[in-house]
């Protein structure tokens, strides 16, 4: 009989709808890793279901507790559900999936408009504030009927998406004193700030292996006081999604009128962009080296805006619509190169062999710098696109230039040799799941 394993934070269903092709390709790669190298079937664990076990409360109870009572507390407190008040959370939620107040055209309506925003519906967003006892009923129920639990660190574990990771840790700590092994995965650890480092190290001390997305993270997560045992130095999942498109790449092509000599831009629009430092590499691509830059975007609600900017200011050809990451891998493989400070663009360009500038985002993180220290990439990760970092892209656009076919081979190498080591780093979790059984 094949093993069940729950994957927190999967954010299943909706993952073909993420406004992020980033955070679709991820899920993907790992649902498909989890399936073919574990042969585990999976339970979704879904997103948010603890929402309001934010920093803000964590922070009002942490000034009376220590890190475990706190926990402890909000076990007591999920775990302490009675037969009757779940009974009347799943009445009230049959009612709102059925009443005609939220089945109607204009209520859909107004729900799809939320939902191409924010990847979620009002409806997903307010229930489990509504039905706490319900949903944490339901929640506590899928954990009892898997083997393990794998938590899909993403970036999440990091200071500046705080708010959320006290509920998201809860989760790791309510499966792991229910009796589960409790394993994490695709993870770039960004924590500094004192309080959220004692809550993550408290929480991850006492889980069973952690797989990082690079080795930075698993130096990180050394610094947090994790035993180097439990710690694998992997990579991220969506180098193993699935990158079958159902268009050819002439096709596509022809579409966006790609020709010799094209150059992709992916930029985030979620930070503070210099407009005008990128319109004078713009200048200079068409300019002076001839090309015809493009300008794609991976997150549909973020970026869409810096093609705006930009169009005041050079010349540039925005791609006609908002790809899936699929077809948007194909699209890569026509450009000369890519320069960008978007973590999954440089991965979907690694996939399709086209060489990268690979920029630093505008905020603190270590996930760029940590994906190319997965292999020996000649061209150096940049600070952000400013003035005082204008001449370190030129150098690399002439590098990349003058070693395209190499860059190629590289690139092509490294795709192969990283998707393996994920498939190999996870069966580390089957082989502990073997030594539970053989203790017990």
């Amino acid at each position: 009989m094949r093993k069940k394993i729950l994957i927190l934070n999967d954010r299943f269903p909706i993952r073909d709808v993420l406004i992020n092709l980033g955070d679709r390709a991820m899920v993907s790669g790992l649902y498909r890793t989890v399936e073919v190298s574990l042969g585990y079937e999976i339970v979704s664990g879904g997103c948010k279901n603890f929402p309001y076990y934010n920093i803000r409360r964590y922070k009002k109870e942490k000034t009376r507790n220590n890190v475990e009572s706190v926990f402890r507390n909000w076990f007591e407190e999920t775990t302490g559900v009675t037969r009757q008040s779940v009974q009347t959370g799943k009445k009230i939620s049959d009612f709102l999936d059925t009443n005609i107040l939220f089945q109607n055209r204009l209520f859909q309506q107004f729900e799809e408009k939320v939902k191409a925003r924010f990847s979620r519906g009002l409806m997903e967003t307010f229930k489990p504030f509504l039905l706490k006892k319900y949903y944490a009923y339901q929640f506590i129920e899928k954990i009892k009927s898997v083997d393990c639990v794998l938590f899909n660190g993403t970036a999440i574990v990091a200071d500046r998406f705080d708010y959320y990771l006290p509920a998201l840790l809860f989760e790791c700590y309510l499966a792991k004193r229910l009796g589960k092994k409790v394993f994490t995965i695709n993870q770039s650890i960004d924590i500094e700030n004192p309080l959220n480092a004692e809550m993550v190290s408290h929480i991850y001390r006492n889980l069973d292996l952690h797989l990082t997305r690079e080795p930075l993270s698993k130096n990180a997560l050394l610094g947090l006081g994790m035993e180097e045992e439990k710690l694998i130095s992997s990579c991220d999942a969506a180098f193993a999604a699935d990158y079958q498109a159902t268009i050819q790449a002439s096709q596509l092509r022809e579409k966006e009128g790609l020709r010799k000599g094209a150059v992709g831009l992916v930029i985030r629009g979620d930070r503070n962009v210099d407009f005008e430092t990128w319109a004078r590499i713009i200048d200079h691509l068409e300019k002076v080296r001839g090309k015809k830059v493009f300008l794609a975007f991976t997150c549909i609600t973020q970026d869409e805006h810096v093609y705006n900017e930009l169009a005041k200011r050079c010349n540039l050809v925005r791609i006609s619509r908002f790809y899936d990451y699929k077809e948007l891998t194909l699209l890569l493989e026509s450009f000369d190169y890519l320069i960008s400070d978007r973590y999954h663009a440089l991965i979907f360009a690694i996939h399709a062999k086209t060489p990268v500038i690979p920029i630093n985002p505008a905020f603190n993180t270590i996930k760029t710098e940590g994906l190319f220290r997965l292999f020996d990439y000649p061209v150096n990760v940049i600070p952000p696109v400013e003035r005082e970092t204008y001449d370190q892209v030129m150098l690399s656009i002439q590098y990349v230039e003058e070693h395209n076919y190499e860059l190629k081979e590289i690139l092509a190498k490294a795709s192969v040799d990283i998707k393996n080591k994920l498939a190999e780093d996870i069966k580390e979790i089957s082989r502990k799941m073997k030594e539970s059984e053989v203790g017990h």
